[in-house]
């Protein structure tokens, strides 16, 4: 996954933040939904979230974090092949 501004910090990521710090990291593109159907999991922090009712929860689990990683990266590899394609048309 490619890294995001207001990443590069170790600094470690809170366990939870509020809809109103994940909205504002959206809309400064230091966050990133995993993809427009996909808006309850976004990267941020170096970390997946999820969202919930009362916020976003940062995904612990080691093993659900790299398949995150990995179903990124697919997304991101389909929406180039998708994007060429339309420019080719």
């Amino acid at each position: 996954m490619s890294s995001l501004k207001g990443q590069e910090d170790a600094t470690p990521a809170p366990l939870a933040i509020s809809h109103a710090e994940m909205n504002a990291a959206i809309d400064k593109g230091d966050a990133k939904p995993l993809s427009q159907s996909h808006g309850w999991l976004a990267r941020y922090l170096n970390a997946w979230w999820v969202e919930y009712e009362g916020g976003w929860l940062r995904v612990i689990d080691t093993t659900a974090a790299r398949d995150l990683n990995q179903v990124a990266t697919r997304l991101a590899e389909v929406n180039a092949i998708t994007e060429r394609a339309a420019n080719d048309e």
